[in-house]
């Protein structure tokens, strides 16, 4: 079978400056891993479209060093006297750019699923810290209010860490040493 048209597009993307019009096909595409031939054969037999993706080595496609990624339909359009498949029009779509969006967006999840663990093992090992300390250990908001203390913490104090959770630094300090404590927590 031969090449009937081709425009500028499908020539700068195979790679080829000439006029492919009247080429024959195996010429232009011998067998590869295109599978242009024998999608076109499939169709021609059995007169039914085909829709396929190939990546091609960088030896093929926009002379770059790049592989690039290609999206084929080959559709049956003429029939014979016979009633087969006279002629194929292959319509050939350059999807490198989605496949690198896609891989690109399938990276990025993986590294945000990969530090999403990391901060829960680092979470998880820094509750086991806290929780278990032979110190009193306390985390406090900017207005003095305790947002979460240890248990040795609130045995220091003489609260439980729920009681401590509705106070603040102010509730439980001496009016005359709250300017010094507050000082201190802005240290």
């Amino acid at each position: 079978m031969e090449i009937r048209y081709a425009n500028p597009a499908m020539r700068a993307a195979i790679g080829l400056d000439e006029d492919l019009v009247g080429q024959s096909f195996d010429k232009v595409f011998p067998t590869d891993e295109s599978n242009f031939n024998e999608v076109l054969r499939w169709v021609m037999r059995t007169s039914q479209p085909a829709m396929y993706d190939i990546a091609k080595s960088p030896e093929w496609g926009r002379r770059s060093s790049e592989r690039h990624y290609w999206n084929v339909q080959a559709l049956p359009l003429d029939s014979d006297s016979d009633g087969g498949v006279d002629s194929v029009l292959y319509l050939v779509q350059d999807i490198t750019d989605l496949v690198s969006a896609q891989r690109r967006a399938e990276f990025e999840a993986r590294e945000a699923q990969r530090r999403a663990q990391e901060l829960s093992e680092s979470e998880t090992r820094f509750r086991g810290v806290f929780e278990n300390a032979a110190v009193g250990i306390a985390l406090m908001s900017p207005d003095s209010q305790w947002h979460k203390v240890n248990q040795r913490f609130a045995d220091m104090l003489g609260y439980r860490p729920e009681e401590l959770a509705k106070l603040t630094l102010k509730d439980i300090s001496h009016p005359d040493d709250f300017p010094v404590c507050m000082a201190r927590t802005q240290e």
